[in-house]
């Protein structure tokens, strides 16, 4: 799943989703209104990491519980990506694809 440039509010629906974000030079804030990390994938292409592992080892660095939400913030600042209840804890590097798995690329 794709949202585009700027702000966006994403909902997958029951089955299993991917969610991707790409570096398009534009800044805004995300929430993903019904992320599973036991069943959806995330790609951060916002970042140089190309490989799971580095896109998890991203996004725990850029990550924190906020009540009952998980709040990523890239290095930068200029992407947040919001998962709306979900424990910081449940996520592992299975959630996590190598960008080059992925249909999508930016340059």
């Amino acid at each position: 799943m794709v949202g585009g440039e700027g702000s966006n509010t994403l909902s997958g629906g029951a089955d299993a989703d991917v969610f991707y974000f790409a570096n398009s030079g534009e800044t805004g804030d995300t929430v993903i209104k019904d992320f599973d990390p036991f069943d959806d994938l995330i790609v951060i292409q916002y970042v140089e990491r190309k490989n799971a592992q580095e896109q998890y080892d991203n996004f725990m660095n850029g990550a924190l519980q906020m009540g009952q939400h998980v709040i990523w913030t890239s290095a930068d600042g200029t992407l947040v990506i919001t998962l709306n209840n979900v424990e910081l804890t449940d996520f592992s590097v299975d959630g996590f694809v190598n960008v080059s798995d992925t249909p999508y690329e930016t340059y």
